[in-house]
């Protein structure tokens, strides 16, 4: 917990429940969850926690580089806890994102002349191993 607070608080942002709450559990549920999702999650827990406020403060942790916001179909928006640079493969069947690793300077070596890569968002569409069956 103090390590997400001082996380938080690197970033000028005041700490609170929730944010402490929904940082922790996108930190340790990589499920790729949507807004909803997380709410759901922890709504028994924090009975008071509104909607409206879980999607407030995924807005403002991705603004301030904690989380990454995951926008693989336009109509969902999904969020992760890992702010690294990865790939996200979406099965098209089963609807479920995974991570997988990318090379950023192999990435970096495909953009036109000139161009730097500052942020790499891969997305891949497909089968998962379990669906592909």
């Amino acid at each position: 917990m103090e390590q997400l607070e001082k996380d938080i608080r690197s970033c000028g942002l005041r700490v609170t429940k929730q944010r402490i709450a929904i940082y922790d559990w996108l930190r340790n549920h990589p499920v790729h969850p949507t807004a909803d999702v997380i709410w759901k999650a922890l709504l028994p827990r924090y009975p008071d926690l509104s909607l409206t406020t879980v999607y407030n403060t995924v807005n403002v942790l991705a603004e301030h580089g904690l989380i990454r916001t995951v926008t693989i179909r336009a109509e969902e928006q999904r969020f992760d806890g890992n702010p690294a640079d990865h790939g996200h493969f979406y099965c098209r069947s089963c609807q479920k994102v995974l991570d997988f690793d990318i090379d950023k300077p192999s990435v970096s070596s495909m953009l036109p002349a000139g161009c730097i890569a500052e942020k790499c968002d891969v997305f891949v569409t497909g089968l998962c191993d379990v669906c592909a069956e």
